[in-house]
């Protein structure tokens, strides 16, 4: 047994072929109808001498499967159906002909069902880049679970009425050096440093549903929707403690440093005369989730040479969210959300992806100059008395960035077959 793709399959299905059938004059040579058959299912081959059929004497290598003789000088391949193992046998089989004193092959691939198991959900597990506006960024590992379902019999792809849900985690931030090859091989490895009480960090989950009026095929390997969506949904806030970055000198009496600061957090004590201060910076403590909701709509492109495969798709929606209005719903919000399959065939199939995420307020909210804050002193801690602990609501639009792998994918290509 071992491991064989479909597309490497095809490749020397092809290469056979038509190295079988790209002959000269008076030299025999034979072609199957297709490059592929599926399990139970039969393929004529044809023999030529010279461009005029002849008739032939047939074998097959390996012996999965059977010869029976056609019409004339064709003969019929039928492709072996396991019974009651559930396993599809992949792989290739090369029929040969001998006549008049030549000899000459082809080979077919076996494969499974192209009529399998549609797409319905994803599994995207890879390294993500977030921040806020004018904040530094963060990363973390994630883990993005996506599942949409039909009202009815068709399937995802072609149904007109689906709903769906999505959950996503992501952990702690992590430190790599992103500016060095070492860095990117740091961050594939990291996975294995974090801690399993720490794993899960954020999370956030979004349900809807979505109308399609729309579908057209692109092109004969493509299909297109367009869909209208509305969502609901909430984020969990971070922990005040995991939210706290680093802690700060507090500025000077009467600079105007000091001052910049008291206008956004006004209940800044100034530090007293001849001592010094800290300050940092926290999520609020709260007792519900971040919510959010929005309507939009949503374009999905769907692979039908892959019809396991999750399809690429664009949304936008508008609505209100918590987390970047200072935790109320209050002012209008957009969403840009967009998932990419990169054109990258790993053994034959698909499964690494692209996705890029904006949260933008389409208000306009306060601008405040900058402040400028040099670091404490490793010997300060959070619960020192002279720290002081600003709460700082999300309320800047938001991005996120990010690589990963279908692990759902990647896991039902790998198939069985036989030599």
């Amino acid at each position: 047994m071992k491991l064989l793709s479909w597309s490497a399959a095809r490749a020397i299905a092809l290469v056979s072929v038509f190295a079988a059938a790209g002959s000269g004059a008076g030299k025999l040579s034979i072609v199957p109808e297709s490059a592929a058959v599926e399990p139970g299912k039969a393929q004529l081959f044809s023999a030529s001498l010279g461009g005029k059929d002849v008739t032939a004497s047939w074998t097959l290598s390996p012996g999965s499967g059977a010869l029976s003789a056609a019409a004339g000088p064709n003969v019929v391949y039928t492709a072996a159906r396991p019974e009651g193992t559930g396993v599809c046998l992949t792989g290739t089989v090369t029929v040969k002909a001998e006549a008049e004193g030549q000899e000459a092959a082809a080979s077919v691939m076996l494969r499974c069902p192209a009529d399998g198991p549609a797409w319905e959900s994803r599994s995207i597990f890879g390294l993500q880049q977030s921040a806020a506006s004018t904040s530094d960024p963060r990363l973390a590992y994630f883990l993005d679970f996506f599942i949409e379902r039909a009202l009815g019999d068709a399937d995802a792809a072609t149904a007109k009425v689906n709903v769906w849900g999505n959950v996503r985690l992501s952990t702690v931030a992590q430190q790599f050096d992103t500016t060095s090859v070492s860095g990117i091989l740091q961050a594939a490895e990291g996975i294995r440093n974090v801690k399993i009480n720490r794993l899960v960090e954020g999370a956030e989950f979004l349900t809807g549903i979505e109308y399609r009026p729309f579908l057209w095929r692109a092109n004969p390997h493509m299909v297109r929707t367009l869909g209208v969506i509305a969502a609901f949904g909430a984020a969990g806030p971070f922990s005040p403690a995991d939210s706290v970055s680093a802690i700060y000198q507090a500025p000077a009496a009467g600079t105007a440093q000091l001052a910049a600061l008291q206008k956004q957090y006004p209940d800044l004590p100034a530090p007293a005369a001849g001592s010094a201060a800290y300050v940092a910076f926290a999520a609020p403590e709260r007792t519900q989730f971040y919510r959010q909701w929005g309507l939009g709509i949503r374009i999905s492109t769907f692979d039908k040479d892959h019809s396991g495969s999750p399809p690429g798709t664009y949304s936008l929606t508008l609505g209100q969210d918590e987390a970047v209005t200072g935790g109320r719903l209050s002012a209008l919000v957009g969403h840009f959300d967009v998932f990419y399959p990169l054109p990258l065939n790993v053994a034959g199939f698909q499964c690494f992806y692209l996705f890029g995420t904006a949260a933008l307020r389409l208000s306009r909210s306060g601008e405040y100059p900058p402040v400028f804050l040099a670091p404490a002193g490793a010997n300060v801690t959070i619960t020192d008395d002279n720290v002081s602990v600003l709460t700082n609501p999300s309320n800047r639009d938001m991005y996120r960035v990010g690589v990963g792998i279908d692990l759902l994918n990647l896991l039902r290509q790998v198939k069985i077959t036989k030599e």
